[in-house]
């Protein structure tokens, strides 16, 4: 009988122990299971955050190239103006007609940036209660060379007057670069002539081409400056009146 006896409780033991073993096992697979699937979920994670990095790295490189070639593009520019000629004239008329043209437009470009380079506006973003928007004002107008006071309503002129030049000045000078493409050929019939009238012209159309470029940018600006400049200026000069009410009609009080 006590064989028996402990027969039975060694089965039952040895059949609790398996029980026992078999819900560690069962219980590291599930753990096991739940990390692979974190660690690929981790992983994906990962992956998409690099993708993100990646995505934003490619576009803060993508404008820092832009901002180079634009900087190389504006100093180009200035300095074709700064040494601006007259082009000479070839003697062939639809081609002399065409740097008659590029001629007008460089020249009111140079006139422009005499009118408005030595001016330097400084100016600082703040909101305002009024617009309830962010607005630029002007802090100081000084001249570049001599670091003297400009008068902000003669700033203004000529940042208002180089606006209207410059924004015309942008579509003559996208009207001037297609021209350039075909002025020689359209014009002259000798093989031989074109060559050297298409090395002549080579130079004008890669500087509209320039302009062309930069022009957008610095009517930008010119434009940003003149309305803060204005802006100021009207400010001081629409101060409100203070008002007075009379018994018939409400009176404007001069100061």
């Amino acid at each position: 009988m006590k064989k028996i006896l402990l027969v039975l409780m060694g089965a039952f033991l040895f059949s609790g122990m398996s029980v026992i073993a078999q819900d560690v096992v069962e219980g590291d697979a599930k753990a096991e299971a739940l990390q692979k699937q974190e660690d690929k979920k981790q992983s994906k994670g990962d992956k998409k955050a690099n993708k993100k990095k990646s995505k934003a790295e490619k576009a803060a490189a993508k404008r820092d190239k832009k901002a180079t070639r634009q900087a190389k593009a504006e100093a180009e520019y200035y300095e074709f103006l700064a040494n601006y000629k007259p082009i000479e004239k070839t003697g062939y008329e639809q081609v002399d007609e065409f740097i008659d043209q590029c001629n007008t437009l460089f020249a009111s470009l140079a006139t422009t940036e005499q009118e408005i380079g030595y001016i330097e506006v400084v100016t600082h973003q703040e909101y305002d209660d009024f617009t309830e928007d962010t607005i630029t004002v002007v802090d100081a107008v000084r001249s570049k060379i001599t670091g003297e006071e400009v008068e902000r309503s003669d700033a203004a002129k000529a940042y208002t007057k180089a606006s209207l030049t410059l924004t015309a000045a942008t579509a003559t000078t996208a009207t001037l670069a297609l021209q350039s493409a075909n002025v020689v050929m359209s014009s002259i019939s000798d093989p031989m002539q074109a060559i050297a009238l298409t090395a002549r012209i080579k130079p004008i159309a890669k500087q509209l081409k320039v302009t062309g470029q930069v022009l957008p940018v610095i009517v930008k600006r010119v434009n940003e400056n003149r309305d803060a400049l204005n802006f100021k200026r009207n400010n001081l000069a629409d101060e409100a009146a203070p008002v007075e009410e009379t018994t018939d009609s409400v009176t404007i009080v001069a100061e």
